[in-house]
């Protein structure tokens, strides 16, 4: 299954590329890019006699290339949307949710966006989660392809090493740390 989720992700971004115009960039930004797996397990709040719900996984963007992720069907995910307010993702027992990262923002120059996301966790069952984090590796440049740059759509990012950025980033996790770190 390691395998298979990693060629999922690798075909996901091959597609994002081609949808905008930079896919001849993927062998190269593919073969700079690494994938780790990870399970996670969120307790259920009632398991420490609380009733009310609880903060599983604090509000964030993903600072990798994309998240794949599978769940038991537990609900818990919540989305930020865009008039702010939270709604919870409802996710079908078996089925991949796709996130997209910060590293989408640089190579689409801001046409994509990462999503704002947290865990909150509610009633009396545990909510497990099984992912596929794609990142670039150490040292890694990132930029903003030329084919996205033109007059009248500036890049958005300075070219920036990606693991200069995840440095700063555990420093000041905001939502805006890649605006604020390499925006223009």
């Amino acid at each position: 299954m390691n395998s298979k989720l990693k060629d999922l992700n690798f075909v996901l971004m091959r597609l994002i590329f081609e949808a905008f115009g930079i896919g001849k960039h993927y062998e190269v930004e593919a073969e700079k890019t690494t994938d780790s797996l990870r399970a996670t397990k969120y307790r259920a709040p009632t398991e420490n006699g609380n009733q009310n719900e609880t903060l599983g996984l604090t509000a964030h963007v993903d600072k990798n290339t994309l998240s794949t992720l599978c769940e038991n069907g537990v609900p818990g995910l919540d989305v930020l949307h865009d008039e702010g307010q939270w709604r919870q993702l409802p996710i079908p027992k078996g089925s991949w949710l796709v996130l997209l990262g910060n590293v989408f923002e640089v190579w689409t120059n801001g046409l994509l966006h990462g999503v704002r996301h947290r865990v909150m966790m509610s009633g009396d069952k545990e909510r497990y989660s099984y992912g596929c984090f794609s990142t670039p590796r150490e040292g890694v440049t990132m930029e903003v392809p030329p084919e996205l740059v033109d007059n009248d759509h500036p890049a958005l990012y300075r070219p920036f090493i990606y693991s200069d950025f995840l440095a700063i980033h555990g420093r000041s996790p905001s939502f805006d740390i890649l605006k604020t770190y390499a925006g223009i």
